[in-house]
Parts: C-alpha cells; structure tokens; sequence
C-alpha cells in the first residue's frame, strides 16, 4: 500500500491516510497490518501506537448540474464531493452557505425578488467543478510525488460568472499576469477584474488609526463600492440607488486623499 502524509490531530493523536496502489483489488488488510504500515511511517519499531479507528472512503469526482430547483436548494457535499486534497472542502462548503444565505436574507427583507435565487446554481457551481477537478487533479499528481517534485500546471483561479457579474464595459478581458500567467496554483494574482474575488489590501485613515482591510470593509449583510480618486461620482450613483431599491450601499474611495488611504500602494498597483 503506498502511504499519504500524516495529518496532525489534536496533541497526542495522528491520522493516517492509505491508498490502494493503482490497479490493484481493494484490499481489506487487519488491523496489525494497518499497524505495521503506521510504523514503518514513523520509522521506528519501538515507538508505542494504537490504533483507535478504522474507516474506508470512495474518492469521487462529482459534482451537480443543478444546486436549486423551484424553492428547494442543496449545498456542500449534496452538491459536490472530492478527495480532501488541499483543503478545499470546508471552504466549499462554507462558500455555498454563504452565497444562498446572502440572497435568502435579501429577498426575505424584500429588498430583491424571488428570481435572486435562481442564482445560486449559476454562481457557485462553476466555482465547485473548478475546486473538485483541482482536488482530484492533485491526488492524481499524487502518487508520482516520490518520484519527483512538481506542481499541477491548469488554471486554478476562482472565476464568478452569472447576471450579477458585468463585464460588459472592460477593455480586455480578464488574463492572468507574469508569474501567476506561468503557474497559477503556485502565485496568486490578485484582481478587482468583475467576477474575481475581493483582494485583500490594508487601509489606514490619513490621521492614522488602526489598520483595516479591504475585506473587511465588504460584507457584513450589505453592498459595498470600492472606488478610487475621482470616484465622487460612483458613491453618489451608490446612494441614488440605495434610496431607489431600498437597499444599504456603502461606497468608499481610496486613495491619497480619500476615504481609505493605501498604506503600501498595493490596491494603485
């Protein structure tokens, strides 16, 4: 059996992750010989272990076509399962909780129409088939790993589409840049291009006070518009169509000068 790496687990506990080698029928060994095989990844006989448990998965790769139909709306596992390579379960998860809840509270307040919620499969699904092609692409790249060190060459890059995003009045369209163009997984490129996420930038006041960022200043169950210098007329487009829709719109300009100043001149770059 060829062996993944041991996953940390609490102080005095360890998981230990065995596959199959390729090909080959699944196996049912005992558990001396899981025993056996947790030893020789500590390399060293004499060193006391027990095991307390035992469990056997199915990696999938597996996503839905739809997440919500009429007023029924699946999420998390329901909708998408893969192999937990590179952590990307909780945040898929966590990711579809966050962007149903969102459009349930605002038409429930009544500030958007049922047809928000149709939505939530045009948004986050893209998204999801990204992540679990990612997940199993990496355990697949796996079991070469011993052999030589490498890094997965796809796009990686989370990309939102759907009604919500416009693009329309872009100059070119969105393309990765120097290093992250090369290697995505391994360099991130951060963007306020539409559809991509909010990077994270520190903003500071122009008398000083204590740091805060960008992503901070979004969320929270409002909108927020993130604009620069000669953005007046921006926030006041934001406040006409709060009052019109009835909805919170927060709108900030940063830079010199400006609502929020760039301490490291990271979001003029």
């Amino acid at each position: 059996m060829d062996g993944d790496y041991p996953n940390g687990k609490a102080m005095d506990g360890w998981t230990f992750i065995l596959f199959p080698k390729p090909g080959v029928e699944r196996p049912k060994p005992s558990k001396e010989e899981h025993l056996a095989q947790v030893k020789n990844f500590i390399g060293d006989d004499t060193i006391p272990a027990k095991i307390l448990d035992i469990s056997q998965w199915t990696i999938n790769e597996i996503v839905a076509e739809e997440y919500s139909r009429d007023n029924v709306f699946c999420l998390g596992d329901a909708v998408h399962r893969h192999p937990p390579f590179n952590g990307l379960g909780s945040n898929s998860r966590t990711k579809d909780a966050f962007n149903l809840a969102w459009k349930i509270a605002n038409v429930l307040k009544g500030y958007a129409s049922s047809n928000l919620l149709s939505t939530f499969s045009i948004e986050p699904q893209p998204v999801s088939q990204s992540i679990i092609t990612r997940a199993n692409t990496s355990f697949r790249e796996h079991s070469r790993i011993w052999e030589v060190l490498m890094y997965p060459e796809e796009l990686s890059d989370r990309f939102y589409t759907g009604p919500g995003v416009y693009a329309a009045d872009e100059p070119v369209p969105f393309a990765l840049e120097g290093h992250a163009a090369e290697d995505p997984v391994l360099h991130y490129m951060p963007s306020t291009y539409p559809g991509k996420r909010l990077p994270h930038v520190w903003l500071n006041k122009r008398c000083p006070v204590d740091v805060i960022s960008t992503v901070d200043l979004a969320g929270k169950g409002r909108f927020t518009l993130l604009t620069g210098i000669r953005g007046e007329t921006w926030k006041l487009a934001a406040v006409i169509v709060g009052k019109e829709l009835n909805i919170e719109i927060r709108a900030y300009s940063i830079g010199v000068g400006q609502d929020w100043v760039d301490v490291y001149s990271d979001w003029e770059a």
